[in-house]
């Protein structure tokens, strides 16, 4: 084989496998979206739910159906009884964080409104390239930090009165940003090393049982 059509069998190669790359990241990027969709119009229902019952009933439910939910879904892929030890482990570990993250957000949302809550949970994002960079070692570009930099004015300019005080339910939907971020960096760790739908359904089991005993 010349040399000529080896290299032109690789461009043909590259050529051919560019549109597949281009379609996954589309289809990544429309499911992060659908994400962000669904995750801002929970703010809203559970600020319309908590009038009729207490946060940690409300999680407990929440996180049973979620649950059972997922249960069946592993159960159609005939992958429930795979279970490996580390799946289990760091499942539970991070359905830890996750439950403290939500614990403290459904709890502050009590005491703030339904838009302050989202905004200073989406803070979530200030607080994950400072977490990859210790637990991942993965070095913040600069867009990252200038994001960074501009999240934290936007959350004063929203959070601080005339007075310059902080609401009570404030504090705590930034407490709950803590556990929350390092629920994501956790998931991006580990959910490449086992089974991602066995790995959360450890972690929803875990929220859903320290939701029922809390």
């Amino acid at each position: 084989m010349t040399a000529k059509s080896s290299k032109e069998q690789n461009s043909n190669a590259t050529s051919s496998a560019a549109p597949h790359s281009d379609s996954k990241a589309w289809l990544t990027d429309l499911a992060l979206f659908g994400v962000v969709i669904v995750w801002g119009s929970t703010f809203l229902i559970i600020k319309s739910a908590l009038p009729q019952t207490s946060p940690l009933f409300f999680l407990a439910m929440r996180f049973t159906c979620a649950t059972a939910a997922l249960t069946l879904a592993v159960l159609l892929r005939h992958e429930l009884g795979d279970f490996v030890r580390g799946e289990l482990w760091w499942g539970g570990l991070i359905g830890v964080a996750l439950w403290l993250g939500f614990v403290l957000q459904t709890i502050g949302m009590d005491y703030t409104t339904a838009s302050s809550a989202g905004f200073i949970s989406s803070m979530t994002l200030v607080l994950v390239p400072l977490f990859s960079f210790f637990i991942l070692h993965y070095r913040p570009t600069i867009t990252a930090i200038i994001g960074i930099i501009v999240a934290i004015v936007g959350l004063f300019l929203l959070t601080v009165k005339g007075d310059f005080t902080v609401s009570g339910g404030d504090w705590l939907e930034l407490g709950g940003t803590v556990p929350f971020a390092l629920q994501i960096v956790l998931t991006s760790r580990f959910g490449k090393s086992f089974n991602p739908m066995r790995l959360a359904l450890a972690e929803i089991s875990v929220c859903a049982l320290l939701s029922l005993v809390a």
